[in-house]
């Protein structure tokens, strides 16, 4: 056995090892570094604009894209996401007619209010099949002319599965006889797909060459917090006052036939533009013809006297000349009258015109001033009769705690005069009439009984004579 010595050096140690110290980087490295970090930066500050070299802007913005898989840039489609496109799933009035730029006029058969109603029947059609999935935070219709964005439906959740489910459960399936196709985007942000001039009617680019989205507005407003870029408000949580609904929807139900009326007003002054571009278009038309013919006629009444000059005498006399000229001056003076009185009759018909768009915008306004008094009448009635349900209600419940109060009372006072009677009675009774039960009693005696718990200084000789008269009963039997 080997026994451990002091501190000598007889054990064996591990020799310690000294800190690795790096070595200083050069002056290149740290360019590179800085580069690096530099490009990185500048990577993602650019990503998803148009400045990015290698994804393309307008699939992570709209999640669609003019040149498709000719595009040089990269579209990379996500593999979890809260967002779904249905590419052409609508099918408007309009956007089916709509194949070329020249087509659009097509647009010009149908009415906007008649446009914007069968989009609120398609847009209460799937809503509620895309509700069963989950909590929908986003729908949107396009109605662009572009082939890319046609008739899409942009759909957002507020989680990845429900997304994947209704990914799932739609690819493939029909609707109105169109065979559906859908997938996930990147899209997350709204506010910089959606044309913010399309929305103001200001919109340069129209519908054909714009590659943001001109959507129809939720009927509602519904979602419009997803527009701007706005967290969900509590109210579309759980709605908790349904007066407060009905009035969010007469609100927007006004916005709605502003928004109409207003594009309906925007559409005819445009008419109304282009007929008189029309007509003033032909009227310069007409002044530049007659101005050519009243040119040719002086060249060639010119030229007919120097003609005339130069034969001698033979020629026609200056009295020719000067009937002509006057005869000229008098047709001349009867076409300006002419004129005159077209331009007139075409200024009454203008006048016309414009006191006929007055006169229907007037009633555009007297309609819209007589619904929104209704519609506030009717939030008066309505006021009035809540509030007479509340007094009815209130009213009730006094009576009811009224009753409730007498009959405890009543209670109360039947209980007190019982055991006021019995006292009274055990009181009278029990010396002189020892052995007595109750239950045997005459209906007299409980009645007199009764009458002696109240008294009466005027009857109390005869009360005290009955008394005396049931004593002596009593103790015959």
């Amino acid at each position: 056995m080997v026994s451990g010595g002091g501190g000598g050096g007889g054990g064996s140690e591990t020799p310690q090892q000294t800190p690795r110290v790096p070595r200083p980087k050069s002056q290149k490295q740290e360019e590179a570094e800085d580069k690096r970090k530099k490009q990185d930066e500048e990577a993602v500050r650019m990503y998803g604009t148009e400045k990015d070299p290698v994804n393309c802007s307008f699939w992570i913005k709209t999640g669609a894209c003019r040149f498709g898989a000719n595009c040089g840039k990269r579209h990379e489609k996500p593999a979890v996401s809260n967002a779904v496109v249905f590419p052409g799933m609508y099918a408007g009035l309009f956007l089916s007619e709509v194949v070329a730029e020249e087509d659009a006029d097509e647009n010009l058969m149908y009415d906007e209010a008649e446009i914007y109603k069968h989009f609120k029947e398609f847009y209460g059609d799937v809503l509620p099949e895309f509700q069963k999935f989950g909590r929908v935070t986003q729908l949107k219709v396009c109605r662009n002319y572009a082939h890319h964005l046609k008739g899409n439906v942009y759909l957002q959740y507020d989680n990845t599965d429900s997304a994947q489910q209704v990914v799932d459960a739609f690819n493939g399936r029909f609707y109105a006889s169109k065979q559906l196709f859908c997938e996930l985007i990147p899209v997350q942000k709204w506010k910089p797909a959606i044309c913010g001039f399309f929305e103001r009617q200001k919109c340069p680019k129209g519908n054909f060459d714009c590659n943001f989205m001109h959507v129809f507005r939720n009927p509602g407003g519904e979602f419009a917090w997803a527009d701007k870029d706005m967290p969900m408000p509590r109210s579309d949580y759980s709605r908790r006052d349904d007066r407060r609904d009905d009035r969010d929807r007469d609100r927007e139900r006004e916005r709605d036939r502003d928004y109409d009326r207003d594009r309906n007003r925007d559409r005819d002054r445009g008419r109304d533009r282009e007929r008189d571009r029309d007509r003033d278009r032909e009227r310069d038309e007409r002044g530049r013809d007659r101005a050519d013919r009243e040119r040719d006629h002086d060249r060639d009444r010119d030229r007919d006297r120097d003609h005339d000059r130069d034969r001698g005498d033979g020629g026609r006399r200056d009295d020719d000349y000067r009937r002509d000229d006057r005869d000229r001056d008098r047709s001349r003076d009867g076409d300006r009258e002419r004129g005159r009185d077209r331009d007139h009759d075409r200024d009454r018909d203008r006048g016309r015109d414009r006191d006929r768009d007055n006169d229907r915008d007037r009633e555009r306004d007297r309609d819209y001033d007589h619904d929104r008094e209704r519609d506030r009448d009717y939030d008066h009635d309505r006021d009035d009769r809540d509030r007479d349900r509340g007094r009815e209600r209130d009213r009730g419940q006094d009576r009811k705690r009224d009753r409730d109060d007498d009959s405890h009372h009543h209670h109360d006072r039947h209980d007190h005069s019982e055991r006021s009677r019995g006292d009274s009675h055990e009181d009278r009774y029990r010396p002189s009439c020892s052995g007595y039960d109750d239950q045997q009693e005459p209906e007299e005696a409980v009645h007199d009984s009764h009458e002696a718990a109240h008294p009466d200084a005027s009857l109390e000789p005869e009360l005290k004579r009955l008394r005396d008269q049931v004593v002596e009963s009593h103790r015959e039997q």
